[in-house]
């Protein structure tokens, strides 16, 4: 069975949890924790490779700096 992959927005680039900790100032495991606290959705490319669509990062940002 072929998967359909859509590709991504030029603006909407995919952080896994090492860039997304390097974004916060922590680790990539306090990170992963950060996420799923606040609820980000997480994009899964298979078992291993998880990550975030930056837009979300910055909405949960943003939301959190009102």
């Amino acid at each position: 069975m072929n998967k359909v992959v859509f590709p991504e927005p030029h603006e909407d680039r995919l952080l896994d949890f090492r860039e997304l900790g390097r974004r916060w100032g922590c680790h990539k495991k306090v990170a992963a924790r950060r996420a799923k606290i606040l609820g980000l959705p997480l994009v899964r490319w298979n078992q291993r490779v998880v990550c975030i669509r930056l837009s979300d990062v910055l909405k949960a940002e943003e939301a959190a700096c009102v």
